[in-house]
């Protein structure tokens, strides 16, 4: 990830975009220790930015220590900052993801296949309904 080793500080400090896009990235690579990395840096110059928040609970439920990730998922649920649609199709994604890296294709099918499903909500032209698509194309395309 040469653009998290080559991001210059104060430019990264005006906006949380950047950190949401590496770590949703990391978090698709199957890397949420690296992901949790990039959002605790977010976190430490925007603390109340709610994706960076949510991108936290998913590299903690990603990692290991669910407790931590479900403290700070329950939190944002009672501040009303959590989409749980939403944070269910992208963990759905994320994991999906990280099974097609594993060789575990068939459960990365059902994982893959319950996102797609549930983004039909959001509407066919949505970007999410799009991506988590293109991922069950390519894990059906697979024997």
């Amino acid at each position: 990830m040469s653009i998290w080793r080559a991001r210059e500080m104060e430019q990264w400090s005006r906006s949380p975009g950047g950190y949401w896009l590496i770590a949703e990235k990391m978090l698709q690579q199957g890397e949420p220790l690296l992901a949790f990395d990039v959002v605790i840096e977010g976190l430490s110059i925007l603390p109340d930015d709610v994706q960076l928040r949510q991108l936290q609970g998913l590299s903690l439920a990603r990692s290991g220590p669910t407790e931590r990730a479900n403290a700070i998922l329950a939190n944002l649920r009672r501040e009303g900052q959590l989409d749980e649609e939403m944070l269910t199709l992208k963990s759905c994604y994320y994991f999906a993801s990280g099974l097609q890296r594993q060789n575990k294709l068939q459960e990365a099918k059902e994982f893959a296949q319950r996102a797609a499903e549930g983004a039909q909500s959001l509407g066919p032209n949505h970007p999410s309904t799009q991506k988590y698509e293109k991922l069950l194309a390519v894990l059906q395309a697979k024997p």
